[in-house]
Formats: C-alpha cells, structure tokens, sequence
C-alpha cells in the first residue's frame, strides 16, 4: 500500500464521484481495484521509503481493520459480479489471431 503511483486523474475522479472509495487506510487498494476493473493504466515507480523511530502513524487498529474487511467483503461481491464478463473477455483476447 506504499509507493507512487501515476493515474489518469480524469478516470480517478470519475471513480471517485461514481463509485466511491474508501476515505482511510481502505482508500488505495479500493481505488487500484475499481481502476483495474476499468483496464486502466498505471505506472508504477519505485519509491524509497523511511519510517523515523518516533514517527507518528495515523493507523488506527480497530477502525481501519473494519473499513478493510467491509472493503473486501464489497470487492469479492464486485469480482463474483464481474466474473462471466471478464473470464469471457479474456477467452476471447485468447482466441484472437496474433498479428504478424
């Protein structure tokens, strides 16, 4: 869940103001799965990271565990959903004749 990342901030937004995403510690895996359900395209870079001894973290232990549970409860019930659609897609990129 760390890292930078670039997306297209027409199609976040429009997620955003369609779909919703969570608010917390559910927000970025929330908004990488709706985005890849749209076959968007993302860059991803390689980011170095330090975590100071005394820093403060704003994880709260009970409340973010929640609002990640409710989130993957919600995106099963979304993947089951989309399924038929994408197993089919992918059948058929499969069969598709490659170009010389």
């Amino acid at each position: 869940m760390c890292g930078f990342r670039l997306y297209p901030v027409d199609t976040v937004l429009e997620v955003v103001d369609k779909d919703g995403v969570g608010r917390r510690m559910d927000f970025d895996v929330e908004l990488l799965v709706k985005l890849s359900w749209r076959d968007c395209r993302m860059i991803w870079l390689d980011t170095r990271v330090h975590y100071p001894a005394d820093g403060l973290s704003h994880y709260r232990m009970l409340l973010d565990n929640l609002l990640l549970a409710r989130m993957h409860v919600r995106l099963v019930g979304g993947m089951i959903w989309r399924a038929p659609r994408i197993v089919m897609g992918r059948i058929s990129q499969a069969m598709k004749p490659s170009s010389p």
